[in-house]
């Protein structure tokens, strides 16, 4: 069930706007606890899709103070699979990418 609403929740991104993102779809993943890891990997497509526009409102200061600390513990998780890890290590790598040229251009 957490999988379909995670599916219908990255469906549905496109027609939400910037504040409903940050205000409600953003806590909710951040509150997701990943025992499966087709959960983690539900919730990393989720962020994946929001780096590629910047109307998600995902900001080099919520990536660095929200999303990385929540995210990085599960990267040791010994039941992802190895192409999900590589895709989990792309997707933190961009939103790493992100934070550092933001620091950059600071």
């Amino acid at each position: 069930m957490r999988m379909n609403a995670l599916a219908c929740l990255e469906q549905l991104m496109d027609r939400l706007d910037k504040m409903t993102i940050l205000e409600d779809l953003l806590p909710f993943l951040l509150d997701i606890s990943f025992s499966d890891p087709d959960i983690y990997m539900a919730v990393i497509n989720i962020y994946k899709r929001m780096l590629t526009d910047k109307k998600f409102g995902l900001t080099y200061n919520v990536i660095a103070t929200k999303v990385l600390p929540h995210l990085i513990p599960y990267t040791v998780n010994p039941n992802l699979r190895r192409d999900d890890f590589r895709c989990v290590m792309e997707t933190l790598n961009a939103m790493w990418s992100r934070w550092k040229l933001a620091e950059l251009l600071r």
